[in-house]
């Protein structure tokens, strides 16, 4: 069986039976071009760098061939459309329960205390990752969904990790906020290095709209010239810009308590 994922964050399934000379070849446009093999490699033919070459096994140094001789192999193997259906109507037995109606019964905590208690626990399971950097927490709905989300803090100020529930598991959300602000703005600001040297004082404010998280601003200072630009429409801003900027998006504390409160 495979799985595809789509947009809308469901998943799709689709049985096939082995065929008799291995799985269907698979493209892929990662790199410099298009690639293809079979999965037990017994050929595979890539584009790069404007040749194409030719390769039978995986330790193969490749052999030069000609564009013609490459398509002939490319139209041995014309590409099956198969039957996908959504993941949640797989059946998991014979009832006919399927995935989507086992994860829809998973009960979401009601209370802070239920939710305290539920990432204890995914934390006792090791489903917080990193957390021997954990200093702080706090509950907060991050991405405004209405299911408290954990905030993780190594300073007990920002965010080093944001978990969230989902179906009954903790899942990662986010990471790396220096803080927040008004409206569920994420901020995170950095030094980076430039290739000429300088430092770049960098600022990115960033929110959840549905599932998808989007960029509001993001500013870079050159600290050597005093320089700002804004990355968005890559222009270079004036200083009083940048200032009303950053004024727009006023800081909102959190209240972080000590890691061992997660575990009373």
């Amino acid at each position: 069986m495979r799985i595809q994922r789509n947009e809308a964050e469901d998943y799709s399934y689709h049985f096939h039976p082995p065929m008799s000379n291995g799985y269907p070849l698979h493209f892929d446009y990662s790199g410099n071009g298009p690639q293809l093999s079979y999965e037990e490699k017994t050929c595979s033919v890539r584009f790069m760098d404007g040749t194409w070459r030719k390769y039978t096994s995986i330790m193969d140094t490749g052999t030069v061939i000609q564009e013609s001789e490459a398509k002939a192999i490319i139209a041995q193997y014309s590409e099956k459309e198969l039957n996908w259906q959504p993941v949640w109507e797989y059946p998991v037995d014979e009832s006919g329960r399927t995935i989507g109606d086992e994860l829809r019964s998973r009960k979401l905590p009601q209370s802070n205390a239920e939710y305290i208690s539920f990432y204890a626990d995914a934390a006792v399971q090791g489903d917080l990752s990193f957390l021997n950097h954990y200093t702080h927490f706090t509950l907060y709905d991050l991405n405004q969904d209405g299911i408290q989300d954990l905030l993780m803090s190594a300073d007990g100020n920002s965010i080093y990790y944001a978990f969230t529930w989902k179906y009954g598991k903790a899942v990662g959300l986010s990471s790396f906020i220096s803080y927040l602000c008004e409206g569920n703005v994420m901020c995170r600001e950095e030094i980076r290095g430039a290739d000429d040297g300088a430092d770049l004082l960098c600022y990115q404010f960033t929110q959840f709209q549905g599932k998808t998280k989007v960029t509001l601003a993001d500013m870079v200072q050159n600290k050597a010239s005093g320089e700002w630009t804004d990355q968005l429409s890559g222009e270079t801003i004036t200083a009083a810009e940048a200032e009303a900027i950053l004024s727009s998006y006023p800081r909102i504390e959190l209240d972080f308590q000590p890691i061992e409160e997660l575990y009373k």
